[in-house]
């Protein structure tokens, strides 16, 4: 399917993202496993949470670029991201 313009000189850095995410989870994966095995369920439990974000993550990545495929642009329905404090005091 070919990419329209807008957004999608930046295809390639979301595919890029995703494929990290890919090794990130498996890692994660493994992990959890091990600490499982080695009874410490409190570190399971702690990298199992970063193995559902890091599964989101992925989740909205993958909206991203099927968007940017279809749309060649882009436009999440909600603003999630909100600047630290100190760098809102910082902007002019």
């Amino acid at each position: 399917m070919p990419v329209l313009l807008g957004d999608a000189d930046d295809i390639d850095h979301f595919r890029c993202e995703r494929a990290g995410l890919y090794l990130a989870i498996e890692g994660l994966e493994q992990e959890a496993r091990k600490y499982e095995e080695n009874g410490q369920s409190r570190m399971a439990d702690i990298t199992r949470n970063r193995l559902q974000c890091n599964t989101d993550v992925v989740h909205n990545t993958d909206t991203i670029i099927r968007f940017i495929e279809e749309c060649g642009l882009y436009k999440g329905g909600k603003q999630r991201y909100k600047p630290a404090a100190a760098r809102e005091e910082a902007l002019p």
